[in-house]
């Protein structure tokens, strides 16, 4: 980031899971077979409105600490398919 001329934050999912053992959030959910093999080392967090706010905040006053000019927000769309099936997305 110390020579990117954008950052790009998106706004994605309201839930992650932590891992207790290593003190961070994973891109994805673990295994099952890894969940049940250390359960307590795992667990799921759904992030509230001001959690949500105060993260993307943070995020925009680092990128502008570092100097970057240009911020792009993003949404990323619901996952998966049957809410389009109810005709709920834009896509019916």
């Amino acid at each position: 980031m110390l020579s990117s001329d954008v950052v790009i934050l998106t706004m994605g999912l309201i839930e992650g899971w932590y891992d207790n053992k290593f003190d961070c959030y994973l891109n994805k959910a673990p295994s099952n077979t890894l969940i049940r093999a250390d359960e307590p080392r795992f667990s799921f967090h759904r992030f509230r409105l001001d959690d949500v706010v105060e993260g993307m905040s943070r995020g925009i006053e680092v990128s502008l600490e570092f100097g970057v000019k240009n911020i792009l927000l993003t949404v990323s769309g619901p996952i998966g398919s049957d809410i389009y099936e109810r005709g709920i997305g834009a896509c019916k």
